[in-house]
């Protein structure tokens, strides 16, 4: 893959990922706003209930859309920037294939971090 596909495919990861568990993380954020909330699978499932009952189906992905704008370059970034990290230190450093993958792991995340953090 070329850097541009690599970037869209991260992305698009990305974007698939937090799409799918957007519901989950919806509910999540309510228990950790309501302290008072003990957390429990029946009680989860009946504030997903309510919610797609008072407010429409669709509001269980409510905010979603802003997510995406850190979600998509991060995802993005992490995609491109490994493989190059890897590459580099695999083939050019010659560092073991564990100790490398690591590496790249660890600067792919950071390098994403510092770049779509402030998204």
């Amino acid at each position: 893959l070329d850097q541009y596909e690599k970037l869209l495919a991260g992305g698009g990861a990305g974007a698939l990922a937090k799409t799918v568990t957007a519901p989950l993380d919806r509910i999540k954020l309510l228990y950790q706003v309501d302290p008072r909330r003990v957390f429990t699978f029946g009680d989860a499932a009946r504030r997903v209930s309510r919610i797609a009952s008072e407010t429409g189906f669709l509001s269980l992905w409510r905010g979603n859309g802003l997510a995406m704008v850190h979600v998509i370059p991060y995802g993005a970034l992490v995609y491109m920037t490994y493989d190059n990290y890897h590459e580099l230190l695999s083939e050019r450093a010659g560092l073991s294939p564990v100790a490398s993958r690591f590496i790249a792991g660890a600067g792919a995340g950071a390098s994403a971090t510092m770049i779509a953090y402030p998204l």
